[in-house]
C-alpha cells in the first residue's frame, strides 16, 4: 500500500446547471443502465438529453452548459495524483463513464417516484457522503458555525456567509474566496470523508490529504 502525501484535485463545482433544477441530476442518471458503457456525449445525448451545439477544443461536439456534467463522475487517476470529481454517480476509466450503483439507486427512486420525497433525501445524502466541499461547510456547522443568505420568498437574493462560533463572519464569494482553501487544508480529512477515504484503500493508498486544483495548486476559488 502506497503511503505518504495523497495529492486530490477538486474541480469546479456546479452540481446541477439552473438554480431551481436540483433535479437534474437525478433525472439524467434515472436514464441510465446498469453495466452500461458510455462516452461523454452519450451522457450528454442520452442521460442528460442535451444535443450537441458546441465543439471542444479539437472539434469533438459537445452540448451547451455542459461543464457541470464533471461533477457526476467520481475518483480517478491523474498522473501522479487523483481527482476526486463529484459526487460518484458515474464511474471514468479510459474516456469510458459507468453508473455506479450510487448512480443507479438514487436514478430509481427518482424513475420511481419523481414527484415523492425519497429521491431529495438521497441526493442530500450522497452530497453529505461525497461532496467535499459540502461536507466542509456542514462539518463546521456541526462544529458551531452557521450560514447566513439574505432571501427573498424563497430565493437567494446576497451572497452566503459563514459565521464561526466567536461570532465572526467571513463573506463566501461567488469570485475569488482564498480563505475557503484554507479552511479546506485545515479541514482536509473531514472535507473527505470515509467513503473516499474507503475507496482510495481499495486502490492501494493511504496518506495525509492536500487538496490541489486541476490547472494549479489551488481547487478554483471562483464561481
Amino acid at each position: 500500500m502506497t503511503k505518504g502525501l495523497l495529492r486530490i484535485a477538486l474541480p469546479k463545482l456546479f452540481l446541477w446547471s439552473e438554480p431551481t433544477r436540483f433535479q437534474e441530476y437525478p433525472a439524467a442518471i434515472a436514464r441510465a443502465e446498469a453495466g452500461h458503457v458510455y462516452s461523454r456525449l452519450e451522457v450528454e445525448r442520452e442521460l442528460f438529453d442535451i444535443l450537441p451545439t458546441l465543439e471542444y477544443k479539437g472539434g469533438i461536439p459537445r452540448g451547451r452548459r455542459t461543464d457541470g456534467i464533471v461533477n457526476t463522475y467520481g475518483l480517478e487517476r491523474s498522473g501522479a495524483r487523483y481527482r476526486i470529481n463529484g459526487i460518484n454517480l458515474l464511474h471514468r476509466e479510459g474516456g469510458k463513464l459507468t453508473p455506479t450503483n450510487e448512480g443507479l439507486e438514487l436514478g430509481k427512486l427518482y424513475r420511481d417516484a419523481p414527484d415523492g420525497p425519497e429521491w431529495p433525501i438521497a441526493l442530500a445524502r450522497q452530497l453529505l457522503l461525497r461532496e467535499p466541499r459540502t461536507r466542509l461547510l456542514i462539518g463546521l456547522m456541526l462544529q458551531g458555525s452557521q450560514l447566513e443568505v439574505t432571501v427573498s420568498g424563497v430565493s437567494p437574493t446576497g451572497q452566503l456567509a459563514l459565521i464561526h462560533p466567536d461570532g465572526s463572519r467571513a463573506v463566501i464569494n461567488s469570485r475569488n474566496c482564498p480563505w475557503f482553501n484554507d479552511l479546506l487544508s485545515l479541514n482536509a480529512e473531514m472535507a473527505l470523508g470515509p467513503y473516499w477515504r474507503c475507496d482510495l484503500e481499495k486502490v492501494g493508498v493511504r496518506g495525509s490529504i492536500h487538496w490541489e486544483g486541476v490547472q494549479g495548486k489551488q481547487p478554483s476559488i471562483s464561481d
